[in-house]
């Protein structure tokens, strides 16, 4: 989806070249440089929320779907007027409306610019029932999220904090380039009022222009798209304090945005270019240096937040109400079991995956480890009672396989009589393992559940895929 985005910036720079009286021949150089920047631009890890979770992926797709319309749009007024472009606007801009809720000013949006465009009444008319339809599905069961501000509040009550929302939200890409903190977020509130004035002058200069580029209006239309979904999302999450517009996961919008305002003063910034190479060159550079600097942190292992992701979905596979854990993919409550226990019973994404699949149904089971396998080094460090969730007990330990001189992926716990009594996933950081046992230890640690068994218990702990096994007994025992 990432690359989508990045190809439709490619291809609106070509067509705002084509277009644009004011770029000649010369200037073609600069849609090649304009693209390696945006592919820069638009892949940096300040927005990792949305590249690393996948619940966050479809931030891409409603900044990535709209673009596309707006560019068929642009695309249709400049070729003749060409149908099939223009269905295209608008079969994207429907499905816009199934990404998330700023989705919804897709078609108005594209509206308003064909009668700017001085579509045809026939393309206006159409466009306008295709808003009202939009709209009206969209909102017919429409409920607000819970503990969010109402739009009416925040506007009567609110309305400075909103505004100082909005432009740190366009800003937050020079938050995170700034190196966070209190110059961060003066940066953030520095350049995003820039560009909402850039882009305003651009809005009133067009407007009074008797002949209209429909390029560059069609990327106005894209900016106020995502005006319209910093000020959306400022009006209902305000109430958590303004410094909540910087998160990382609002960065994805806030890029696409300084992208489409780049486009849009990219003439002006070729001829300036070539006017003045030395200033140029050197800002080219600095930019670069920063992007540089702030994509450093994406080669760093996140080996401790995927085993945390981990260990969460294996305990909403078992069904074990561990909110310490479960709370590292989201807010442990009634909707997230619900949902956790439709996809399990239909095996659909990590559930229908190992090392979790079926593992509920396997819980009541037995189990006999293959005979003549090797021992594995290990133990267990913890065994803890879990709050409000008297079936289970949460165990942490290590183990290896020192004949393999390898961890295994997944930990199966029996007792004598070879019933199984839990289960647990390795992949967790153990720098002290890795430095005492082997230097392939590093992602020794396990964590899991077991069933509540009596002090002095003797269970063994099987490691799968790099098989080994080995007793334990529970802490507690004479």
């Amino acid at each position: 989806m990432m690359a989508f985005a990045i190809f439709m910036f490619w291809r609106f720079s070509k067509l705002q070249y084509r277009t644009n009286p004011d770029l000649k021949p010369e200037h073609a150089s600069s849609v090649l440089i304009f693209s390696l920047f945006i592919l820069a631009w638009l892949s940096q890890w300040m927005q990792w929320e949305n590249l690393a979770w996948g619940f966050q992926s479809q931030f891409f797709l409603a900044q990535s779907l709209p673009l596309a319309a707006f560019y068929c749009l642009a695309a249709s007024a400049s070729n003749n007027h060409a149908w099939p472009y223009f269905c295209a606007s608008i079969i994207l801009g429907a499905l816009s409306l199934f990404t998330m809720a700023n989705g919804v000013l897709a078609l108005p949006l594209l509206t308003v610019a064909a009668i700017f465009m001085r579509a045809s009444w026939l393309r206006s008319g159409i466009l306008v029932a295709s808003t009202i339809l939009g709209v009206a599905l969209y909102f017919g069961e429409y409920h607000s999220p819970d503990n969010h501000a109402s739009i009416t509040d925040t506007l009567r009550y609110q309305p400075l904090q909103l505004l100082q929302y909005v432009v740190l939200y366009l800003g937050s890409p020079f938050f995170a380039l700034a190196g966070e903190g209190r110059n961060g977020l003066l940066a953030a509130g520095l350049s995003g009022s820039i560009l909402v004035l850039l882009s305003l002058l651009r809005l009133m200069i067009e407007l009074r222009a008797y002949r209209t580029n429909p390029v560059t209006l069609a990327l106005l239309g894209y900016l106020l798209y995502l005006g319209g979904t910093a000020v959306g999302t400022g009006t209902g999450r305000v109430v958590f304090g303004v410094a909540q517009a910087v998160s990382f996961r609002y960065t994805t919008p806030a890029l696409m945005a300084w992208a489409a305002l780049l486009l849009l003063y990219l003439p002006t910034l070729s001829m300036f270019a070539r006017r003045n190479k030395k200033v140029a060159t050197a800002g080219v550079v600095l930019i670069c240096a920063l992007l540089f600097w702030r994509q450093l942190p994406a080669l760093q292992p996140q080996h401790q937040k995927i085993f945390d992701r981990q260990v969460a979905a294996l305990a909403l596979e078992l069904s074990v109400a561990d909110a310490q854990q479960i709370n590292h993919v989201y807010v442990m409550n009634a909707g997230l079991l619900s949902i956790a226990e439709k996809a399990t019973a239909l095996d659909l994404t990590v559930f229908g995956q190992y090392p979790l699949q079926d593992l509920r149904e396997k819980w009541a089971g037995r189990f006999a480890p293959p005979s003549d396998i090797p021992e594995c080094q290990g133990a267990l460090d913890s065994l803890e009672t879990i709050e409000r969730e008297p079936d289970a007990l949460r165990i942490s330990g290590w183990i290896f396989n020192p004949a393999e001189e390898s961890v295994p992926s997944r930990v199966i716990v029996s007792d004598r009589l070879g019933r199984i009594v839990g289960f647990a996933l390795t992949g967790q950081p153990r720098p002290d393992v890795e430095a005492a046992v082997h230097d392939s230890a590093g992602l020794s640690g396990f964590r899991g559940y077991i069933k509540p068994a009596d002090p002095g218990s003797v269970l063994a702990f099987y490691g799968e895929q790099s098989q080994c096994t080995m007793n334990i007994t529970l802490p507690g025992g004479e």
